[in-house]
């Protein structure tokens, strides 16, 4: 059992929160542990040039252990990330469209809904990962987002409930949320479930996000928290100009779309992914969003597994302030 764990996750890429001496230092000492414990063939290393190998290693151990990642050529069986949800959604980036390995995140940042250890634990964690078979997954998908467009586009003849003669441009994932934010003045946008028109959102943009993504940008703009278990998508406006439009909570089966209003000028909104410029929205294209079949795998070692929910429950009240009150 210890020779097969020790294979199935013997090449990981480190993720690690960046301008943090702290987490810098705690980095390199699971590197070195890793390494002396044998459980690992080699490290991918995103910030390779930042990671002195010499003071762990001497010259010749570094290029036998030392890899810098690159996702076209490298397949890594596991990703390590030492750092705060902007790290997780950093490394989730990093894999683009590919095939994810499983994250093991650990808490060094502000924030740690995605993050479960902290870093002062990284031996008897990593022991018991490459010694035994005690974990299991908790498996969060992500949203799938299809940019489609029209090459013969009139502006003047367009029909707004029309989908037809539209070709797919690019095709983005994110695990938090899509944001469709405002390039210039307020953004007029036109919302569809699949071909029947929602609403017509003026606003500074909207959101739609996971339930992973329901404890970031999303509730920051008054939508509900969902618990990781529940499948669906959330659909909240950023300042609308009508404040009788609330959020929405929508089955996973269900696609969005979303157009620009073309009768407004200066209205393109910018595309966002998990906080990362994707381009605009022109006025000849739609966006069709939907819960990807798809998931992240985290991993959970099996003395939380149990305890998974008390240990959300408690993140949600530390990090939003719940019965502060009561505690002090």
């Amino acid at each position: 059992m210890e020779s097969t764990q020790r294979k199935k996750y013997n090449k990981p890429l480190i993720v690690y929160r960046i301008k943090t001496p702290k987490i810098f230092e705690i980095t390199k000492e699971m590197i070195k542990y890793l390494i002396e414990s044998n459980f690992v063939e080699y490290l991918y290393i995103e910030n390779l040039k930042e990671i002195n190998s010499e003071i762990i290693f001497g010259n010749n151990e570094k290029q036998k252990y030392f890899k810098l990642f690159d996702i076209e050529k490298e397949d890594s069986n596991l990703c390590i990330i030492i750092g705060g949800d902007g790290t997780c959604l950093w490394a989730n980036a990093i894999y683009k469209d590919k095939e994810k390995p499983p994250f093991l995140c650990f808490h060094g940042g502000n924030l740690g809904f995605l993050a479960i250890y902290y870093p002062e634990e990284y031996k008897k964690i990593f022991t018991e990962l490459y010694t035994t078979d005690n974990h299991s997954f908790i498996k969060r998908k992500e949203i799938k987002v299809c940019q489609y467009e029209k090459q013969d586009y009139d502006k003047d003849k367009a029909d707004i409930n029309d989908f037809n003669g539209y070709k797919l441009k690019a095709t983005y994932n994110a695990l938090n949320e899509l944001i469709m934010e405002k390039k210039m003045n307020m953004s007029h946008l036109y919302l569809f479930l699949e071909d029947g028109l929602l609403a017509k959102v003026s606003s500074d943009g909207v959101i739609c996000a996971t339930p992973t993504g329901s404890t970031a940008y999303s509730l920051s703009a008054g939508g509900p928290i969902l618990h990781n278990n529940i499948d669906g998508i959330i659909l909240t406006s950023i300042c609308p100009f009508s404040l009788s439009f609330r959020p929405i909570v929508f089955p996973s089966n269900i696609k969005l779309r979303i157009k620009n209003d073309t009768s407004h000028p200066n209205c393109n909104s910018i595309i966002k992914m998990d906080g990362y410029d994707k381009g605009i929205l022109e006025d000849n294209q739609y966006l069709e969003m939907s819960l990807s079949d798809k998931s992240i795998d985290f991993i959970v070692l099996k003395n939380i597994e149990e305890n998974i929910d008390k240990l959300w429950i408690k993140k949600l009240s530390k990090s939003l302030g719940w019965n502060y009150a009561f505690s002090h």
